[in-house]
């Protein structure tokens, strides 16, 4: 990438080097909505015949929802592949998102984007759309109707600069870099953290870790004793959460404190539903409404309204009272443990039971005083000695991932208004 001498004109989206063209989305690409298909024909597990049915949800909740299937329909129409464009249609957050990488069909909220033009490059048209300002001006222009919504018109007005073609090539290629080694951060820590779950219900649940002579504890004749939570091995004792765990619970400054935009003084704010791995809100409040109630990059947080039982790491800022900052009280048990304890099938299941029989909005609250945990503190910090590298490995990645986030949205508007050559 290197700085060269270019003359500038302006144009509708601002000043761009003069040997670029600027053409409607609508000449160079056509789109196809999707497929409304009622809920009962949706299918909770793949069938023969059966193809992915993607929906808004697999991309505004972390990849935590379910896939959903339906019986194959042979239309190209609705049909997309790895490399196709989709852009969302509806939704105040959600209206202008643009994605792309997954193969099925598309649900009738969100359309593909298909090109005609073979002098543009789609992966330069994918970068483009992906700008947040792009992103920004079509959810702010959504339809005035009762469903708002991103009309065809309005997408095929939009202006896209178009450099020549070599230097749309290069543009992709310096972004899709920087996109691979977060996506790889990201298949790294998903490999991560199923290894470390494996390896806690194999302590914790089936109680095989190594004994004295690093066997499997109960497959090899380990002592079991009874409790509250079935046969657990002679000199583990159960424990109330509680009482070696402490839930601190948010704050709720209220929306009208929300701001959009960061201004000296304020700190980020996260609500449930912006609660990722390593995620970066997109909301702040003023450091003096959030009570010091903070989290840092290290902490554990774990959602008890709304959708319940997300588990997550990597943020920092003020967290909403429908989320609790999960820390030892006596500083024995590592966050590695708290962890991959809160993503226990126990602790998940208990949530749902709990949040089960709120009548308005998922509540779980109520569960934390329930929660137990098998504990013998010298297993426990065998397990943590084991698992907090891999867990801080796990949050080296998430650093890096926000990182090389930034750096690609820092570059994107230049690259693309033509404030950097390449």
């Amino acid at each position: 990438m290197n700085k060269v001498v270019t003359k500038f004109k302006e144009a509708e989206i601002g000043t761009i080097p003069e040997e670029w063209n600027i053409v409607s989305l609508g000449s160079i690409a056509e789109f196809n909505q999707g497929l409304q298909v009622p809920t009962e024909d949706q299918l909770p597990a793949k069938e023969n015949g059966a193809v992915r049915f993607i929906r808004i949800v697999d991309f505004t909740k972390g990849g935590d929802e379910p896939p959903r299937y339906i019986k194959n329909v042979n239309n190209g129409n609705y049909n997309v592949e790895d490399d196709d464009l989709i852009m969302i249609r509806y939704g105040s957050q959600t209206a202008g998102k643009i994605v792309r990488g997954l193969k099925g069909i598309i649900a009738n909220n969100m359309f593909k984007i298909s090109l005609t033009d073979i002098t543009v490059d789609k992966d330069y048209l994918y970068t483009y759309l992906s700008q947040k300002n792009v992103y920004d001006s079509l959810n702010k222009a959504q339809s005035s109707s009762t469903m708002p919504a991103i009309t065809f018109g309005m997408i095929s007005m939009l202006p896209i600069p178009i450099p020549p073609r070599d230097e749309q090539k290069q543009i992709a290629e310096i972004l899709s870099s920087l996109d691979d080694k977060i996506e790889l951060n990201r298949k790294i820590n998903t490999n991560l953290e199923k290894l470390s779950s494996s390896l806690f219900k194999q302590w914790f649940v089936d109680f095989e870790f190594p004994n004295g002579n690093n066997k499997p504890y109960k497959s090899s004749g380990g002592k079991m004793v009874d409790s509250e939570l079935g046969e657990i091995p002679e000199g583990f004792e159960i424990k109330r959460a509680i009482s070696v765990l402490d839930f601190i619970k948010g704050v709720e400054p209220g929306a009208k404190k929300y701001f959009d935009k960061f201004e000296d003084g304020m700190i980020p704010f996260y609500r449930v539903g912006d609660m990722f791995n390593g995620a970066q809100s997109i909301i702040y409040i003023n450091k003096n409404d959030s009570k010091n109630v903070c989290c840092d990059y290290g902490d554990v947080l774990i959602s008890t309204d709304g959708t319940v039982g997300r588990v997550v790491t990597g943020i920092s800022g003020v967290y909403s009272g429908g989320i609790r900052k999960v820390v030892s009280l006596d500083k024995s048990i590592t966050n590695g443990f708290i962890y991959f304890w809160l993503k226990s099938q126990y602790v998940q299941d208990k949530l749902k039971e709990h949040a089960s029989s709120a009548t308005t909005i998922a509540h779980a609250s109520g569960a934390l005083s329930d929660f137990i945990i098998p504990c013998n503190n010298t297993i426990v910090g065998r397990f943590g000695v084991i698992v907090q590298p891999i867990f801080d490995q796990f949050q080296k990645n998430l650093e890096e991932i926000i990182f090389l986030s930034n750096l690609r949205d820092s570059l994107l508007p230049r690259l693309m208004s033509g404030k950097i050559r390449v």
